[in-house]
């Protein structure tokens, strides 16, 4: 018996359709997912970690039914989309029953959860295990104005980063925690470090060296309105790494413009990598820079050090950023008006441009619901895929896309996979790209929407096991939908084509 496997069925009817062929669909239903967290009346995803184990963790903020209406939930998906029940009972947990509301979230290198949290006028870090439990929290000094950036410790402290006012100026701040509660007093002065870096400063990010030595990110200027990106580095009890940078401080300016940095890494290679956003009178747009771990730029890295893309347009207000392998740069947001906003997530090529490779021209509107939804958070898998979180009618809202239209797995002797074909709708010429886990006999064959054959490309032909692009020539075809199909003579895949 044959059958076909079709991947896609693409209309004319909108540019917004088109894009969504860009959706994976084999995430969620139809790569959407949407969660209600139990004992909330509404609810906004707004931090996306990532597991280890490719499980996803979505953060926000929740209205708990009651008299104090405030919470924070936690959801956890499997990476198909479907909620853990390992995690919470039901695959969420929901916190809030004292006026609490989450701040940031961060995976922990043990596998737990760190929560900064609001309590009424004071700020707490939770810990939350693997399976969902809470504990009751400690309380994070008063002189420690929200901590952005988490990291833990070799020995599973927990690092906050953030700003500390003293007087009349804001400096870099760090505070650490012990792992089985309180404020690590061995930590600078009674657990918390202060690093006064120009006028002001504000530590957003912070990463744990193998050696136990300390990385903090963030910004750094005169005035609140021209922030330029700085590192500090420190040593494990908290003391300023004077060997790192100008006695243990970098500061860079982006083309005297207002830098705004939230994402540090260290490097397999060991370099360090410190990106955000940065604004001036004329530009928008995103900033990479690349240091050596002695803190000197590291000039081989694009220009200079830098990678510097000034959008040529921006469509929506830009709340999250992720940076690709190859330096394209995915930003999400959204994009309409309050009533009747959607999703938005676009990606940039290096020289500013948007890339049309990404659902046609490089923008991705997405409506989950039939109110407003609210993009706030983007993050890419292992395997490169895009998530984009957020909020769709009062609940946790959750994307996957698919970084390619080009990937895709054809196993035809043990089971029916998918098969990709990238640019859709099709040119004169385009590539085929699919991988096999066999050798196989094949055929490729285009037909139109009535089953009659159009064109045979090649017909029993040898291909080996591995990756495989094929260059297909379509010519002038008549504007329609075709299907084009893969076979070895006993099964076949087929994706449905556009041409417009």
């Amino acid at each position: 018996m044959r059958t076909i496997f079709s991947l896609f069925f693409l209309t004319l009817l909108s540019a917004k359709v088109f894009a969504q062929t860009q959706i994976d669909y084999t995430f969620g239903e139809d790569g959407i997912v949407q969660t209600y967290l139990p004992f909330t009346t509404g609810c906004s995803g707004s931090i996306l970690a990532i597991q280890p184990d490719e499980k996803i963790l979505l953060g926000g903020y929740a209205d708990v039914a009651g008299p104090l209406n405030h919470g924070w939930g936690i959801a956890r998906y499997n990476s198909d989309g479907s909620l853990d029940a390992s995690f919470g009972g039901y695959g969420t947990i929901t916190v809030g029953f004292a006026d609490e509301g989450m701040y940031t979230m961060s995976l922990l290198q043990n596998g737990k959860i760190a929560v900064e949290e609001w309590r009424g006028l004071e700020n707490y870090l939770r810990i939350v295990n693997s399976e969902g439990l809470c504990d009751n929290g400690n309380l994070i000094p008063n002189e420690f104005i929200l901590g952005y950036g988490m990291a833990s410790t070799n020995d599973d402290n927990v690092i906050l980063a953030g700003a500390i006012k003293n007087g009349i100026y804001y400096g870099f701040g760090l505070t650490r925690f012990k792992n089985t509660g309180g404020l690590d007093s061995s930590f600078g002065s009674n657990g918390i470090v202060l690093s006064k870096i120009d006028s002001n400063s504000w530590a957003t990010c912070v990463s744990v060296l193998s050696d136990g030595r300390i990385l903090a990110g963030g910004m750094s200027g005169t005035n609140t309105s021209s922030w330029d990106f700085t590192l500090t580095r420190y040593f494990s009890d908290g003391k300023t790494d004077s060997s790192f940078g100008t006695n243990g401080i970098v500061v860079t300016d982006i083309d005297s413009s207002d830098d705004h940095p939230f994402f540090l890494k260290v490097l397999s290679d060991s370099n360090i990598q410190l990106s955000g956003l940065f604004f001036t009178d004329s530009h928008y747009g995103v900033a990479v820079l690349r240091y050596k771990m002695n803190g000197e730029i590291d000039s081989v890295f694009f220009d200079n050090g830098k990678l510097i893309i000034p959008f040529d347009t921006v469509y929506f207000p830009i709340y999250s950023m992720a940076i690709q392998s190859d330096w394209k740069i995915i930003v999400g947001g959204t994009l309409g008006t309050s009533q009747n906003a959607d999703f938005a997530i676009a990606r940039y090529k290096t020289d500013g441009t948007l890339d049309s490779s990404f659902g046609g021209d490089g923008l991705i509107t997405v409506d989950l619901s039939s109110n407003a939804d609210f993009g706030n958070a983007v993050a890419i898998q292992s395997d490169g895929k895009i998530l984009e979180a957020g909020e769709a009618l009062d609940e946790f809202g959750l994307v996957r896309f698919l970084p390619e239209l080009n990937i895709g797995i054809a196993d035809l002797a043990i089971k029916p996979s998918s098969l990709f074909v990238y640019p859709n709708p099709i040119h004169e010429s385009e590539i085929l790209k699919y991988a096999l886990t066999k050798d196989e006999t094949l055929t490729l064959c285009l037909y139109d929407i009535n089953g009659i054959l159009v064109k045979t490309f090649f017909a029993n032909e040898t291909r080996r096991t591995g990756q495989h692009d094929e260059e297909l020539h379509f010519g002038n075809l008549v504007a329609a939908n075709y299907l084009l199909t893969l076979s070895n003579g006993k099964q076949q895949l087929s994706v449905k084509l556009v041409k417009l």
